[in-house]
Order: C-alpha cells, then structure tokens, then sequence
C-alpha cells in the first residue's frame, strides 16, 4: 500500500469550480435585491449595535446612576439609564423584526427564481436525459437542493451573521470597559 491512487488534485478543481459557480449562481439570484440586501446588512448592524449596548448601559446605571439614590440624590440619571435601555430594546426588536420580514420576502424570490430555472433547464434536457433518469428522481434532486438552500435562506445567513457580529461586538466591547481583562479573556 505504498502507492496513493486517490484523484484529490481532480477533487480539489472541480470543488472549487463548483464552488465558483455556485457563487456566481447566488450572486445572479441575488442580484435584484442588492439594494435590499445592502439596506438588511446595515438593519443587522444596527441590531447588533442596539443589543451589545445594554452591558454598557447596565454599567453605566449601577456605577453612576445608582450611587447618588443611595446618599438622597436625584434619580434623575437612573431614569436616563433606564429610558435609553428602553429605547435600545425596541430598536433592537423593530430592527429584527423588519430583518426577518425582508429577508424573508428576498428568500422566497431567490427560491421562486431558482426553481423557474430548475424547471426551465430539466425542459431543455433532450428526452435521452429523461429516459435514463425516472422523474423520481430528477423530483427529488431537485426537491432535496432546493430545501437545503430554502434552510440555509431561513436560518444559517441569519444565524451566521448575527454570530459574527456578536463576536466582534463583544471583543470590542472587552477591551473597551476593561483592556487587561478584555485582552486576557480575548
């Protein structure tokens, strides 16, 4: 057994052909909705934004605002706090909510599009292609991949961006209240 006869090199290109031309397949369904797009990468941004600030803000009520109430002080800045916690959550929840609508509609158009095109290429097949695969198949082929990119539109984009950006959020956001303890937890 000294002697390798795998084809990982064969592999290796057609991957990343196939790789490529799922790219440029997705970026030609999505190609309509780049505006949208574009518009729901910044509503992320400032979802992420709004639910990072509340540490923050929690920090900000129990040093500062809190402290003054207990020698008699005005609660004044407790109030402050606890308004601008209010106002965090409900762009946080309005964000989300105008997020899962609209990409939710951009999901459902670039699903109808790829399978107007599924169906439109399987009608140019010549009859050969249709006598030696059974519609059952080519049905479910085609069912399988449409579902799994039907769960990577409704869960995964969303789920994959939302993780990143709390990430990133939340390192910043270490190293900002404490650089020693944000740079060791890093």
């Amino acid at each position: 057994m000294s002697e390798w006869r795998g084809r990982l090199g064969d592999q290796s290109d057609e991957l990343a052909a196939n790789r490529s031309q799922a790219r440029a397949l997705l970026l030609s369904l999505l190609k309509p909705y780049r505006h949208t797009v574009a518009l729901l990468a910044v509503v992320v941004i400032v979802e992420n934004a709004a639910r990072l600030s509340v540490p923050l803000l929690v920090q900000r009520g129990i040093d500062h605002a809190i402290p003054p109430l207990l020698t008699g002080g005005s609660a004044g800045e407790l109030m402050g706090v606890v308004a601008i916690l209010c106002l965090a959550a409900a762009i946080q929840a309005v964000s989300r909510l105008y997020f899962l609508n609209r990409s939710g509609r951009i999901g459902q158009g670039v699903l109808l599009e790829l399978r107007r095109r599924v169906f439109r290429h399987f009608m140019r097949l010549d009859v050969a292609f249709h006598d030696r695969y059974t519609s059952g198949r080519v049905v479910s082929r085609s069912t399988s991949d449409v579902d799994a990119i039907q769960d990577m539109l409704e869960t995964g984009f969303d789920s994959l961006v939302t993780a990143v950006l709390t990430l990133f959020g939340t390192s910043i956001l270490l190293v900002y209240l404490d650089v020693r303890l944000g740079l060791m937890c890093l």
